[in-house]
């Protein structure tokens, strides 16, 4: 992670007309200034391409310089994409609800975008000077502006795909622009091929969290419903894969009972988590919506400037409306005219100062959390040296952010302090509360208020941390690999850079089959694991048993997807060695196997994580590919239902893991000795991970810990009618024999999906022709990459 990312300064002259005032904000991909046109005579809005991870700048030289040859390929293709989003969202510029382009250019070794430099407030930031909620009126109107920019962009082929109050944008004159179009990759005329996963929590439909979901204006539609219901009942939309499995969302009107019965009707049908029950063109939305109107706009006008002034004051906001940066909340250009010209610092952290709306440390009260269990073990908090050697911090010594994005982190953090109690205050927990791998993760990070000093990493993301310099070798806090021996070892890989441990976790995530024990009573007679699991022992014997359940009624697995990851997961190699590609057996197995449970119908055809795929749970589906965290959280089961108890686990045809959560300690770190001792306890402390696995709050990274829980009896849960899934997770996790992660895992993996999609419903007629499309795919993306 690149915290010290270096800006043009003050005066800087574009191409002979555009003077750099200041920096406004910057983002996992660009910065954007403040600048003076000198032909137009008018501040505008400058926005540059400046992937931080690909790239990097001198302080006090202009020129961006690239990292490596395989960044150059990646970066000018960035670039490409950077200046044909400039030049499309041009053709928009006698448009009122659209940010106008004016120019767009290279230079400097990359590209540049102007644009018009607005005033005002965005509505997220409008909704919090406004009680968190607006009336109906004001509503109504900002609802029916972007109506009318939606219609044509819809029109012009282009789905938003990022629409929520963050990226809509009030300005002092009244009226209302849609911001970022940097998510809007894919136009109409190709919505069935793969495309890359743009979302934000609470307002993205279903269909965008899988990739082959279908996109469409009533995608837009589902992001508006979810941004109006905001609006009107202040309150976040729930997450729409939760409503797949639980859709006890209340309606708008229930919580604020001054929605009109109509408003909230118009509402829920926007945000149905089908897209069949949804609108399918914003003219339908708007048809329920006009008769209600209101026509006297006027004093809403002048409400909304009422508002909106005070929050922005006379500093006007630019807008970064490429590439998902995220926009500055406050008006840092101020700062900057304030500050001596010769004073003018180019550092992130002094842009990130002023940011209003940064996330700050949690509180470290802990309300409404459940006691965690005695710890077992010596108390060593009174000696100098810790446990295994390590220096123990001092009680009034700096406090340490941990940084994450929800509250599990949080939950395991309750061990350390249970141990420690006498650093409790001292560690303080973030929740930034979005996508752990997402962009807007990222940018939480790269903005924080707080030094990060600890991060929380998802494995598909973890190599980004790892690899980067912003991160520290963990023997340098002296921590050990024979510390964490009792590890399993993929795990240690997983956390590995160039042979060197960045990163630990606490739990582990070996791979298994889940299956229903009433449907193995029918169809095998008996539900033993180990008789299961002589049905599943390999792929051969798989599809056999495939026929044999559908002889009787069901289906092995929901989706031919489901196979995905136990199959790829067996591959000997990284996708890519070097700048070359490496296909092995794995690959060809999957599109294999796949299709023969497409042709033999052993699916109801789903896609992992849609609304089929979790019907099937409780439907005609016998087992799903999953893991410990699966099992805790996923299996569409409740107390009292029919399958609830009624599923147990065995290892299935071969070993892989899904999932996971990995810990880095930054090099800002002002606190190194505490972040040594918190990941020391929660990720090599045998006792401490032992209560964690006694209390079934996760399968532990230490089978020392898994060992003794076994032996004492722990492990066995309800939601596997009583069994204890311990020594299964064990064997599967030992098994395990490398991670393989490279940074082109989720665009291979995409790739692959979409290739074995089509050969399945015979869009394609070999397995031969299948790979032939993935290598098209790789080589239209990387061209650095070697395709044989």
């Amino acid at each position: 992670m690149n915290t010290g990312l270096p800006f043009l300064t003050y005066g800087v002259t574009l191409r002979g007309r555009y003077v750099i005032d200041s920096v406004i904000g910057s983002g996992g991909f660009g910065i954007t200034y403040k600048a003076w046109d000198n032909v137009l005579n008018c501040a505008v809005a400058i926005k540059e391409y400046f992937p931080k991870s690909f790239v990097s700048r001198t302080p006090g030289d202009v020129s961006v310089s690239v990292f490596t040859d395989m960044n150059t390929v990646e970066f000018d293709h960035g670039m490409k994409r950077f200046l044909k989003e400039a030049q499309d969202l041009a053709k928009f510029n006698n448009r009122p609800g659209i940010v106008s382009v004016y120019d767009f250019f290279e230079a400097n070794n990359t590209a540049y975008m102007v644009m018009e430099f607005l005033d005002g407030c965005t509505l997220k930031d409008y909704l919090k000077a406004n009680g968190e909620k607006v009336n109906i009126d004001t509503g109504l109107y900002i609802i029916d502006c972007l109506l009318s920019v939606l219609a044509d962009v819809h029109k012009a082929g282009i789905i938003h795909r990022d629409i929520s109050p963050d990226n809509i944008f009030i300005c002092t004159d009244s009226s209302v622009k849609l911001l970022d179009f940097g998510a809007a990759k894919q136009t109409m005329d190709i919505y069935n091929q793969t495309v890359s996963i743009v979302l934000k929590h609470g307002y993205a439909p279903p269909e965008q969290y899988f990739s082959k979901g279908e996109f469409g204006p009533w995608t837009d539609i589902y992001a508006l419903g979810a941004t109006m219901y905001r609006m009107f009942t202040g309150l976040m939309p729930t997450e729409s894969v939760e409503r797949m499995v639980n859709d006890n969302m209340p309606a708008p009107n229930v919580v604020n009972p001054a929605i009109p019965q109509y408003l909230s009707n118009v509402i829920m049908k926007a945000m149905a988590v089908k897209v069949e029950n949804r609108y399918r063109s914003v003219e339908d939305l708007r048809k329920d919506l006009v008769p209600n109107a209101v026509s006297d706009n006027s004093r809403i006008i002048r409400k909304i400037i009422a508002i909106c002034a005070p929050i922005v004051g006379v500093a006007a906001i630019a807008i970064c409306v490429i590439l998902g940066v995220q926009m500055s909340k406050s008006s840092k250009h101020k700062k900057y005219e304030a500050t001596s010209r010769n004073d003018i610092t180019t550092t992130e952290q002094k842009a990130a100062a002023d940011d209003e709306e940064k996330t700050t440390a949690a509180s470290t009260e802990e309300k409404g959390k459940t006691a965690v269990s005695d710890i077992t073990g010596d108390n060593l908090t009174d000696a100098k040296i810790g446990p295994a050697g390590l220096a123990m911090p001092d009680e009034d010594s700096d406090p340490i952010y941990v940084y994450s994005w929800d509250d599990d982190l949080e939950n395991k953090l309750q061990y350390v302090k249970a141990k420690y109690p006498e650093y409790a205050d001292l560690i303080r927990y973030v929740n930034l509360g979005v996508g752990g791998n997402s962009e807007e993760y990222l940018n939480g990070l790269e903005n924080a208020t707080e030094q990060p000093s600890i991060i929380a990493s998802d494995i598909d993301v973890t190599y980004y941390f790892t690899e980067s310099d912003g991160t520290i070798p963990l023997s340098e806090i002296g921590l050990t690999e024979d510390m964490y021996k009792n590890a399993f070892p993929y795990t240690i890989e997983c956390g590995s850079a160039n042979g060197t441990l960045k990163a630990m976790t606490w739990q582990s995530t070996p791979g298994c089959f889940v299956y229903r024990t009433d449907i193995a009573e029918k169809v095998f007679g008996t539900s033993d694991p180990e008789t299961v699991q002589s049905y599943v022992k390999d792929w051969p014997t798989f599809i056999s048993t495939a026929k044999k359940l559908s002889t009787a009624g069901y289906k092995i697995v929901s989706g031919s997807d489901d196979t995905q990851r136990a199959i790829l997961g067996s591959r000997t190699a990284k996708w890519v060695d070097g700048n070359k590609v490496n296909f092995d057996g794995a690959l060809t197995s999957y599109l294999e196997i796949s299709k023969q449970l497409y042709d033999g119908n052993y699916t109801n055809d789903s896609n992992v994580w849609d609304s089929t795929w979790f019907d099937g749970m409780t439907g005609n589906v016998f087992g799903y590919f999953g893991s410990p965290w699966f099992v805790y959280s996923t299996l569409n089961d409740s107390k009292g239902s029919a399958t609830y108890g009624k599923r147990n686990v065995c290892q299935g045809p071969n070993s892989y893991y899904w999932g996971g959560t990995y810990l880095t300690v930054t090099t800002q770190c002002s606190n190194k000795e505490l972040a040594a001792l918190v990941l020391y306890t929660l990720c090599c402390d045998t006792d401490a991970m032992y209560q964690m696995q006694c209390d079934n709050a996760d399968f532990v990274n230490n089978t020392a810990a898994v060992d003794r829980a076994i032996s004492d009896g722990y492990g066995s849960t309800e939601i596997l009618g009583g069994e204890n899934p311990l020594s299964t997770w064990k064997r599967n996790g030992l098994e395990i024999k490398s991670n393989n992660l490279c940074d082109y895992d989720v665009a291979f993996y995409s790739y692959i999906l979409d290739a074995s999609w089509n050969y399945n419903h015979g869009n394609l007629s070999s397995v031969d022709d299948a790979i032939s499309q993935i290598k098209n795919s790789i080589k239209a993306d990387y061209s650095n990459l070697q395709v044989d």
